[in-house]
């Protein structure tokens, strides 16, 4: 795609919050549609494109339906995703503007925690699942800080998750 279309193009599908890439051809969503992995799911889980905001807006959801009610109930709750949903997942537990999404990198395999005040789990979640208040520490903080923040810098370099 970086070939193809050029590195701007390229990043701006990758990295920012409103640009989705081109969608996929009839052939190509009908062969997703209609492999093993995707058989069993709802018509609505696969798309043809999607920007990450329609990534936020589908975590937004997850969080207001599955990972709220939980933390009320004082469970621990772990999220595991790749890159590109945990971008939108901080962003939106962060309510990061689209400037600050663009910069954010996650590097993989460095579990990052998020912790809650009970007044922040009393709220109720906005239409897209954003919590009216912040968790106690934005951005949360990496289990292994010492390795996850050069982590991060290597990915950053690197043009980011």
């Amino acid at each position: 795609m970086r070939a193809e279309f050029g590195e701007a193009q390229f990043l701006a599908w990758r990295r920012s919050v409103n640009t989705a890439p081109p969608p996929l051809d009839d052939e190509a969503f009908a062969a997703a549609r209609d492999s093993a992995l995707f058989r069993g799911l709802p018509a609505e889980a696969l798309t043809r494109t999607e920007a990450l905001s329609h990534v936020m807006a589908r975590v937004g959801r997850f969080h207001a339906e599955q990972v709220v009610p939980r933390l009320r109930l004082g469970q621990t709750v772990l999220v595991v995703a790749h890159g590109n949903s945990l971008r939108a997942y901080c962003a939106l537990l962060d309510g990061l503007d689209d400037h600050a999404i663009h910069r954010l990198n996650l590097p993989t395999g460095h579990p990052l925690v998020y912790r809650f005040t009970a007044a922040d789990l009393a709220q109720q979640p906005t239409p897209a699942g954003v919590l009216p208040r912040h968790p106690l520490s934005a951005g949360g903080h990496y289990l292994d800080s010492a390795a996850a923040l050069p982590a991060a810098a290597r990915l950053t370099a690197d043009g980011g998750t």
